[in-house]
């Protein structure tokens, strides 16, 4: 039987960035509707109603706004708004809503935030810094470069093959391509994997042409779960993105979080805030998904 492992990553602020696209049902409304508004373009009106569900409370748009017209133009648009919220399911059900596919955040894991892991409830490290816990080496190894693996020692020789083995087993999750990876050892025998990942849901989401960036932040803490027959430490891999410092203003260690080659599937939140939209459309340049994926 497997051992129950958690692993807890926390801190006052974890940066998130989530990646969807308009639902086809609302495309045509917005479309409609910034006539009806005082002077808005599509990504300033997408960002107000966004921030009204945000606080709870339409009112403040809806008197800026002529609800009468849009009543008779966007139908699918004025129940929304009509209604103010979605439902018993609260945020997370409006979302679901407005939003295709829903929302799930991509955590900026820094330095400075704590990690704690039990296994079958005993205490293996307990709140330590995860650039402490980590001790990252800065010497990273680029795959694509190297010329003839006969060259490195034993320990890196090692180290590439289970980079590129990670890379392999990624293939249809995260998309890692070796050619376009860097590996670097953590002196408590994790890997960091530093790359361009292209997950085939977001790349499916590049053909929408009303693609959405959502900031936000994790208060508090994410758990991951998983079992194990027996839990080894070698086994845990952080991936994060190449152009992670394009993201947030600090250093970070991931973005992702998997055992055994596989992405922790199973996770939960203290408490995750989706802030504010930050880009809306087809656009390459500031916080897009297309500059997220190719930078």
């Amino acid at each position: 039987m497997g051992k129950d492992v958690k692993i807890t990553i926390q801190g006052r602020r974890i940066t998130t960035f989530s990646f969807t696209c308009l639902d086809d049902e609302y495309v045509k409304d917005l479309k409609k509707a910034i006539k009806f508004t005082n002077g808005l373009d599509e990504e300033e009106f997408l960002g107000r109603i966004f921030e009204s569900i945000i606080a709870e409370d339409f009112d403040d748009l809806k008197s800026e706004i002529d609800m009468d017209k849009i009543k008779k133009s966007c139908p699918n648009l004025y129940e929304m708004l009509d209604d103010g919220y979605a439902g018993e399911g609260g945020l997370s059900e409006w979302l679901g809503g407005f939003f295709s596919p829903f929302p799930e955040p991509i955590l900026f894991m820094e330095p400075g935030h704590g990690i704690s892991i039990t296994v079958d409830g005993e205490t293996k490290v307990d709140n330590q810094p995860l650039g402490e816990f980590l001790n990252i080496n800065d010497e990273g190894i680029e795959l694509g470069e190297i010329e003839d693996e006969e060259d490195l020692d034993l320990e890196n020789s090692v180290l590439v093959q289970k980079a590129k083995e990670f890379c392999n087993e990624q293939k249809e999750i995260l998309g890692l391509d070796p050619d376009y990876t860097t590996v670097y050892k953590c002196n408590n025998g994790m890997m960091l994997i530093e790359s361009w990942p292209n997950q085939p849901e977001l790349v499916k989401m590049l053909k929408n042409k009303n693609q959405i960036t959502i900031s936000g932040e994790v208060n508090g803490y994410v758990n991951y779960y998983l079992s194990a027959e027996k839990f080894d430490l070698d086994k845990l891999t952080f991936v994060r993105n190449s152009n992670y410092s394009e993201w947030i203003g600090t250093d970070i260690v991931g973005n992702y979080f998997c055992y055994d080659n596989k992405i922790i599937e199973e996770y939960d939140f203290d408490q995750h805030n989706f802030e504010s939209i930050r880009h809306y459309g087809t656009g390459g340049s500031g916080e897009s998904l297309k500059f997220y994926l190719e930078g």
